[in-house]
């Protein structure tokens, strides 16, 4: 990969989260982590939640990215 291409891929979350998630590093939930019910969605941009217990949870859930604060590329080119 060379630095054009990373650039594309970090263009927009959606499509950094794509990328992600085709190499393994993202999940993709089709079920609640917490209760295993099929009852979920997408509320907000990086967030699901089970409509069964209620609980809500991030895009990175269960990664190696879970618990860092990661910048976006445009708040650098500012």
């Amino acid at each position: 990969m060379n630095l054009v291409e990373l650039l594309q891929i970090a263009s927009s979350e959606e499509k950094a989260e794509e990328f992600l998630r085709e190499k393994g590093v993202l999940k993709t939930f089709d079920s609640c982590p917490f209760c295993h019910a099929k009852n979920i969605g997408k509320i907000r941009r990086n967030f699901y939640k089970c409509y069964k217990c209620k609980k809500e949870w991030s895009v990175r859930k269960d990664s190696i990215l879970e618990d860092l604060k990661l910048l976006s590329l445009n708040s650098y080119w500012l």
